[in-house]
């Protein structure tokens, strides 16, 4: 489902606990705790090493 709403460009915002599922997901991932940011991760930039 996710690479479907990629290929047409479609931006969708998953709000979850389950952090399993969210680390295994190759998109931005914007990590918040308490209501602040505290964490942006791109996983391209983690495969460029």
């Amino acid at each position: 489902l996710f690479e479907d709403f990629s290929q047409v460009g479609v931006t969708v915002l998953i709000a979850s606990h389950d952090l399993d599922l969210i680390s295994r997901l190759p998109y931005r991932q914007l990590t918040l705790k308490e209501g602040q940011l505290v964490g942006d991760s791109d996983p391209s930039a983690l495969e460029a090493g």
